[in-house]
């Protein structure tokens, strides 16, 4: 072996050939000449061009974004379901010798392939899941004329190398923009002259914007033409709007968050300065504390419990309270001097029993002793329901 070429290199690093074409190039014996083309010059690229050769010569023909002088390229903006129409429509006007049809998906060059081939056209379809017999056939066939178009994917782009193709039609908008400069490249070869079309959507607009990027240029539109899309009428200028000025702020920001945004007032610091008094929303006043702003919150029954409590006099200052039978009137008595209720020397309690024991110190309670036990509890004691206590257990 005497040349080791490596054709389109970086499609091969793209689909993933790297490590095939590193180990033929190690069974392949030295000295030799090794040749390597490539489209597009990338880091990639270069690093790849580092491994296989050895001191090598570069020779750069053209740039890679670079559209050639003799060929000419439009974009056509058109709704998706009816890009379809709008090629019929371009190829009636146009009327080509021999085109090329790029999609972007394999399922798709078959399926517009049958398309074509049903409206009366000589059709052919090449991707990548035919074999390569089949595509050999398939290029000769068409270089020789045999059908007027041939239906292609991206991977089929580089390798179509055909002098008399004076059209080529772009039915999606290429993902990569580099793939638009091989697309439309396909026409225009050897001094020829050429024309390029580009179907695009309302979803492909960024993909638009990538390839003029690259290009440099701005790719001229087909305005008029019986499927453009609906554009919304711009209406007047409307006059710039006012920037709306902040609100004054209501609340002053206190303790830390003051301290950290720097808009402590001095009468918001810990030190010093009157705080803010709480209204007692609907809650019972503590004792002692007086709230006249929370009184029309009160209930009627709270209200009355206050006025009790700042009647009665203060413990702390040493005032005696009233004994209870001060506050109601006194009996009156009768001719013989005694009051007109009951008796004196009678109890306002029962009478003891018949088992002779003595009456309780609360003389209103009956008593429930069992004979022979003995009164645990204490005189005149009474719980909360006003009856004796409950026997505790030892």
């Amino acid at each position: 072996v005497t040349y080791f070429v490596l054709d389109e290199a970086d499609r091969m690093l793209d689909l993933g050939f790297q490590d095939d074409v590193q180990l033929i190039s190690r069974k392949v014996p030295k000295p030799r000449q090794a040749l390597m083309f490539s489209a597009t010059m990338d880091e990639k690229i270069q690093a790849f061009m580092a491994t296989m050769l050895e001191e090598p010569e570069v020779v750069e023909v053209s740039r890679s974004a670079s559209i050639a002088s003799n060929l000419d390229h439009w974009v056509a903006h058109v709704p998706g379901h009816q890009k379809n129409d709008l090629f019929h429509y371009l190829v009636d006007n146009e009327k080509p010798q021999k085109a090329i049809v790029f999609v972007r998906t394999r399922k798709n060059a078959e399926e517009f392939a049958a398309h074509l081939t049903e409206a009366g056209y000589r059709v052919d379809a090449i991707h990548g899941d035919k074999p390569q017999k089949l595509r050999q056939r398939t290029i000769n066939g068409f270089r020789e004329g045999r059908f007027d178009f041939l239906v292609a994917t991206d991977v089929a782009a580089r390798g179509i190398d055909v002098k008399d193709v004076t059209h080529v039609f772009n039915m999606d908008t290429p993902v990569d923009a580099e793939a638009y400069v091989h697309r439309i490249g396909r026409c225009a070869r050897g001094g020829a002259y050429g024309r390029a079309f580009t179907l695009c959507g309302k979803n492909e607009q960024r993909l638009l914007a990538a390839i003029e990027q690259l290009i440099e240029e701005k790719i001229p539109e087909i305005e008029h033409h019986p499927f453009m899309p609906p554009r919304k009428p711009r209406g007047p200028v409307a006059a710039p709007r006012k920037k709306k000025e902040a609100a004054p702020k209501s609340k002053k920001l206190r303790g830390k968050r003051a301290e950290k945004f720097g808009e402590a007032s001095p009468k918001s610091s810990k030190s010093g300065g009157p705080k803010k008094v709480r209204k007692n929303k609907g809650k019972p006043k503590k004792k002692g504390v007086e709230n006249p702003a929370s009184a029309s919150n009160l209930t009627r029954k709270q209200a009355a419990k206050q006025q009790t409590r700042a009647a009665r006099p203060n413990k702390d200052k040493g005032e005696a309270r009233p004994a209870e039978n001060a506050r109601r009137p006194a009996a009156k008595s009768g001719p013989s001097g005694r009051p007109t209720g009951k008796p004196a020397g009678k109890p306002a309690g029962k009478p003891a029993g018949k088992s002779g024991g003595k009456p309780s110190g609360n003389p209103g309670v009956k008593q429930n002793r069992k004979p022979g036990a003995s009164a645990r509890q204490k005189p005149g004691a009474r719980g909360k329901t006003g009856g004796n206590q409950p026997l505790r257990r030892r």
